[in-house]
């Protein structure tokens, strides 16, 4: 397994948690609404079944893109300090040469 694949199954696994945490208690909020005999707090179950649906799987998607640009930050950063580090070698290797030429 690659680091790409491995990657792309860590994003599923989350959005299947994701979608998994927000729709089970949803269901069961409007399962509980349709169950009780009160219509006023069988309203209140749907408008939290559906405010919960919608702020959880926005939540799991920025979630996903928050940590994807993280590890686009981490990558850059990473690649900066290879290049840093290549050329402060290459400047005390010049300057060893240059010493011993002397």
């Amino acid at each position: 397994m690659d680091a790409k694949s491995f990657e792309a199954s860590g994003k599923r696994r989350t959005l299947i948690a994701a979608c998994l945490l927000v729709c089970i208690p949803a269901a069961l909020a409007v399962g509980i609404g349709l169950s009780i005999g009160d219509r006023e707090l069988g309203k209140v179950l749907y408008t939290a079944a559906i405010t919960l649906v919608f702020a959880g799987l926005f939540g799991g998607l920025l979630k996903v893109q928050l940590d994807e640009v993280a590890a686009f930050k981490r990558k850059r950063e990473d690649a900066a300090s290879f290049v840093t580090n290549v050329l402060t070698d290459l400047r005390a290797c010049s300057t060893r040469w240059r010493g011993q030429e002397s």
